[in-house]
């Protein structure tokens, strides 16, 4: 099982999925989740209300490659700005031209550790 979704922040999150959908989380492969891990679901404004200094601030985001107003890029220098230090992984479902993303992602939020996990049934997991 992966982690156990819930919207409690104040817990203390290791992963934070932003803008996922049920379907797109129940499609994440076992190994992109910790089983057990603590776990928040939020909309792409609960970013925003993340104190990244703080020692109970998720390791991990979570979020699609492009979503409702947002896209990949956006969100790692987003991250960026917040003094994040985890791990950011965007999902797909489909097969993208991996390098341009993580070109794109590095140029942009070069101090961001980031992966590209494609949903489309392949073994792809690319990382920055």
């Amino acid at each position: 099982m992966k982690g156990d979704p819930s919207s409690d922040l104040p817990q203390g999150p290791t992963v934070m999925c932003i803008g996922l959908s049920e379907e797109d989380f129940s499609a994440l492969p076992a190994h992109v989740i910790e089983p057990g891990a603590p776990l928040a679901m939020a909309a792409i404004a609960g970013l925003d209300s993340v104190d990244f200094s703080r020692p109970d601030a998720p390791r991990s985001i979570i979020t699609p490659l492009v979503g409702r107003g947002f896209d990949a890029v956006e969100i790692a220098q987003r991250l960026q700005s917040k003094g994040f230090r985890g791990r950011y992984i965007a999902i797909t479902r489909a097969r993208p031209d991996f390098a341009l993303i993580r070109d794109d992602v590095a140029r942009a939020a070069p101090g961001v550790s980031f992966s590209v996990v494609s949903l489309s049934g392949g073994p792809e997991f690319h990382t920055v």
